[in-house]
């Protein structure tokens, strides 16, 4: 166990070293030239002291540099263009907000999507199963930002249920998270219920069966139990995404976390706020995969041994 997490900690700290060098490298092959962007009447003069101070007109490996040694050395991503804040102080203000609503999303996304998956499982061949399968592949298929705004539309501005965006109470929280839960219940879902008819083929199930054990003791103690290595991965993976795929959703419901944080700052070629935010981005869902392999390790006997 000491060597897998040795080694897993090694891949992760390469990982991240690698992600520095494709945020960086990606942000730069953005269109536009933030210091044209931050000047109403751009002079050369001008734009050359601008470049200057945000080392710009430098060669690329002394930016890249200059960035890590900052953000390694001090914990400094730099000085946004758009606030004039220094990085760290925005990402430590936005994200508790993502957090937040990943986590409630991730909730609801496991209890409606293994739900939905056992329910499969155990009406297999039925309408029942053909009615639950076709609703988990409408919830991969509706794009998020419409399902967004269709929501707001209708239980904010036609039934005047819950408000329409920003952050507050559990109330604000409500429609978005259940949007962006949406995806995620449907891809667990669907690992559920193949987990599920996997797990209720074996021997064991028959001789639970046989000795007189109840249907639903079979479903939740006997399957899933088999069944959660595969349901865990996935549940783990999904965070991830939840946390990458946050973007949309911030943005449509004016979610104050990292993923509007990154949409404002691209629109206004903030490469400072880019950079750290979506290393940020990428260091969350990285050690999220991490708790992933190590759920799996400790799930799996195999891999144990």
């Amino acid at each position: 166990m000491h060597v897998f997490l040795l080694r897993r900690i090694g891949s992760l700290v390469v990982a991240l070293f690698v992600a520095s060098i494709a945020v960086f490298l990606l942000v730069r092959a953005v269109p536009g030239d933030p210091a044209r962007l931050l000047l109403k009447n751009p002079t050369p003069e001008r734009i050359a002291a601008i470049r200057q101070r945000l080392s710009l007109d430098r060669p690329l490996p002394l930016q890249y540099w200059i960035w890590l040694k900052n953000a390694l050395g001090r914990g400094s991503f730099g000085e946004s263009i758009v606030t004039g804040r220094d990085v760290k102080e925005d990402l430590a203000r936005t994200w508790p907000a993502t957090i937040e609503l990943s986590v409630v999303a991730l909730l609801i996304a496991t209890a409606a999507g293994v739900w939905l998956g056992i329910f499969c499982a155990r009406h297999v061949g039925t309408w029942k199963d053909a009615l639950g399968t076709t609703v988990s592949l409408v919830g991969l298929s509706v794009p998020v930002f419409w399902l967004g705004l269709l929501a707001m539309l209708l239980f904010s501005l036609e039934l005047g249920w819950l408000p329409a965006g920003e952050r507050g109470g559990l109330d604000h929280l409500i429609l978005p998270a259940l949007v962006l839960a949406t995806i995620p219940a449907a891809f667990i879902a669907r690992v559920a219920r193949t987990a599920v008819l996997e797990t209720l083929g074996q021997d064991f199930i028959r001789t639970a069966r046989a000795k007189g054990v109840s249907e639903r003791t079979v479903l939740y103690r006997h399957a899933l139990r088999a069944a959660l290595v595969p349901i865990v991965t996935m549940i783990g993976v999904e965070f991830a995404y939840l946390l990458g795929g946050a973007v949309l959703t911030e943005t449509v419901f004016a979610w104050p976390g990292i993923g509007r944080y990154i949409a404002t700052a691209v629109l206004a070629r903030d490469y400072p706020a880019i950079q750290g935010a979506l290393l940020v981005l990428v260091a969350m869902v990285m050690i999220a995969n991490f708790a992933v392999d190590i759920a799996h390790h400790a799930l799996d006997p195999k891999l144990r041994r």
